[in-house]
């Protein structure tokens, strides 16, 4: 769930201890210490939610879900209210917990940079139905369909023609296709090498964040 739903009358400690079933009250304690630990929450036990940061709630609700012991975890964009760094962090220590647990977890995200660090697999939807899947940095790094690279957050695809290729140097030379969009006269763009022969059609997919731009004085 993207809400953290923690009991309001409950501290940490009861929060936690809540999702657990052991009837032997000093495991069951003991339990609760560990998933504390796991989280970095130690100091907060007695801590109500209201007193807690955003993160602080959220590593208590992922805690709460582990300690029930599923055998499967489903996230739905778990970070969404979370600033940048603090994002980040928790990305990176959930990431450890779910791998030291072996515990397979089906993560729901629109963020790019979230399934690239959280996922070992990726699975784009569009539309309601899969249009890509595989290796994370294989699908968003370089999409391999226009549908996946506008979903990713590539601002520009440009059509363009393969001309030449470096076999050499692992790349190919695309020039601008007659029917792009773009007016300029003249754009030619090296790509790592494919399998594609000299004057087929293909889309460049260039990102926002990729480009500078930069002036050249004549000598």
């Amino acid at each position: 769930t993207q809400d953290n739903n923690l009991f309001p009358h409950l501290d940490v400690s009861g929060n936690i201890g809540y999702g657990i079933s052991e009837s032997n009250k000093l495991l069951k304690n003991n339990m609760i210490d560990n998933y504390i630990n796991m989280f970095n929450l130690s100091g907060l036990e007695r801590r109500y939610p209201n007193k807690l940061s955003g993160g602080q709630q959220q590593r208590v609700a992922l805690a709460r879900a582990l300690a029930t012991r599923p055998e499967a975890l489903l996230l739905d964009e778990p970070f969404s209210s979370l600033d940048g760094e603090l994002k980040r962090t928790l990305r990176g220590e959930l990431r450890h917990i779910l791998s030291v647990n072996n515990l397979p977890t089906i993560l729901v995200t629109h963020d790019v940079e979230e399934a690239l660090t959280m996922g070992d697999n990726v699975q784009v939807l569009g539309y309601g139905k899969p249009i890509a899947s595989g290796v994370p940095v294989d699908i968003l790094g370089q999409p391999p369909k226009e549908t996946v690279a506008r979903l990713v957050g590539v601002e520009n695809i440009i059509k363009m023609t393969l001309s030449g290729k470096n076999v050499e140097d692992g790349v190919m030379v695309c020039q601008l296709s007659k029917d792009s969009d773009l007016t300029t006269n003249y754009l030619s763009i090296e790509v790592p090498l494919s399998d594609l022969e000299v004057g087929e059609s293909l889309n460049i997919g260039i990102r926002a964040t990729d480009t500078r731009i930069s002036h050249f004085s004549g000598l």
